[in-house]
């Protein structure tokens, strides 16, 4: 979330509810959520860069049809092989059913919701990192989108 969107969201928040202590609340757990996010994505560097390139090297030799994707969690990391033909829904579907979550959740990179491409091989050409491996994280709640269709509904009850 941008400082200019995260200012937006308080200003509303603050015309809306004019209630500070849940506004602060609210933007100190973005805050929380996205600090937990860089310092995970941080760690994955602490493996060497040519032994992370290497692995994936290795891995699309021997599954050409396949595509190495890590999804960067605060409890683990998941490790993938998907398809290539494989659509961005389907693989929300394994990665919810592989940490078993009911929840909906929507994918980012570098905490960002990802633009929405066929598949999942569009998305890897356009955001894979240098080791060519496709680093993802999830977000469960506090998502922009979610802000954005909340305060949008908010706007239109209380202002038309």
């Amino acid at each position: 979330m941008s400082v200019f969107e995260s200012i937006l969201i308080h200003l509303i928040l603050v015309f809306v509810f004019n209630n500070k202590q849940l506004i602060l609340d609210i933007l100190y757990l973005n805050i929380i959520y996205i600090n937990i996010i860089k310092l995970i994505m941080n760690n994955f560097k602490s493996i060497n860069f040519s032994k992370r390139l290497n692995n994936s090297l290795v891995i699309k030799q021997k599954y050409p049809q396949m595509l190495p994707i890590t999804i960067i969690d605060s409890d683990t990391n998941l490790k993938f092989l998907v398809s290539k033909t494989m659509l961005y829904n389907e693989l929300l579907f394994v990665i919810k059913k592989k940490i078993g979550l009911e929840e909906s959740i929507e994918l980012l990179i570098n905490d960002k919701p990802i633009i929405f491409l066929n598949t999942i091989n569009d998305i890897y050409q356009k955001y894979k990192h240098n080791d060519d491996i496709l680093y993802m994280s999830y977000s469960k709640s506090f998502s922009e989108n979610k802000y954005i269709n909340f305060f949008k509904n908010l706007i239109k009850y209380y202002v038309f």
